[in-house]
């Protein structure tokens, strides 16, 4: 719609109002006009103009609440979507206000607006997705699982089965998590990231040539897979192998190493 309509429409919305005494429904209209204008203060103060009119339709709550999301104001968006999720309870809605919730770093709200938004669509995989990373970052790594766990059961992708595994290693159970690791191996034999994560289990269980190996499989899948070189190097010094363990750790530190170990630091680097 260009300048010209949007003012035809504009032109029509006034008329409308007019002949109805200013109904309600025409002043919303009137407010989404400007909400498609992308005069978000305008629109705003037309809908508060509806509001004290009496108007108490979910629509108008779900559009002024979008018009506060772009000005910023959370808080007050929050507020429109809960009045319009009492009324209607919608997919949109509740991921439209679980997204306020993840930029305020509200975790609760989160997590809930997930579990409902699922409860209205069981299809969409990707809600329980977005709620087992959450759960993961929260490190409420036996939550994280069963979800990740109830996901594979619908669509076991080779992530998803590393996820798992990912899991399984931060609750300590090693084998369990090599047991994975080695399932998304079987189903993506290029997939780096399950023979590196495979590789920090076996670390932690002292087996360390098998590491080594590991990570070796990884960097041969990604030769600018900075921490596998990193990590190597730390299992190739538990071995004894000095020369080599430093040539990794240079590899790493070229490829933009953030986080450096301080014992191959001070022997390697000079």
């Amino acid at each position: 719609m260009d300048l010209k309509q949007y003012e035809s429409a504009l032109t029509a919305i006034n008329k409308a109002l007019e002949l109805s005494d200013n109904s309600p429904y025409y002043i919303i209209k009137k407010g989404d006009l400007f909400f498609l204008l992308k005069d978000f203060q305008e629109a705003i103060k037309w809908y508060n103009i509806a509001e004290k009119k009496g108007s108490q339709h979910p629509t108008f709550f779900y559009n002024r609440a979008k018009a506060y999301i772009e000005l910023g104001e959370k808080q007050k968006a929050i507020n429109d979507l809960s009045i319009y999720l009492s009324k209607t309870p919608t997919k949109e809605g509740f991921l439209k206000r679980a997204a306020i919730y993840k930029s305020l770093n509200n975790p609760k709200g989160l997590i809930d607006d997930y579990n409902n938004a699922y409860s209205l669509d069981t299809s969409d995989i990707n809600i329980l997705v977005n709620k087992a990373q959450v759960l993961f970052v929260l490190k409420q790594y036996k939550l994280a699982e069963k979800t990740f766990k109830q996901i594979a059961k619908k669509k076991p992708s080779t992530s998803i089965i590393n996820n798992i595994g990912l899991c399984a290693q931060k609750q300590n159970k090693f084998d369990e998590a090599i047991q994975f690791y080695s399932f998304a191996i079987e189903k993506e034999p290029s997939f780096s990231e399950a023979y590196y994560n495979r590789a920090r289990t076996y670390a932690e269980l002292k087996e360390n040539i098998l590491a080594i190996d590991d990570y070796s499989k990884a960097i041969a899948i990604n030769s600018n897979y900075t921490v596998a070189y990193k990590y190597r190097a730390i299992s190739l010094l538990i071995n004894g192998k000095k020369t080599q363990a430093c040539k990794d750790y240079k590899k790493a530190l070229q490829l933009g190493l953030k986080t450096k170990d301080e014992q191959l630091n001070k022997l390697c680097v000079n």
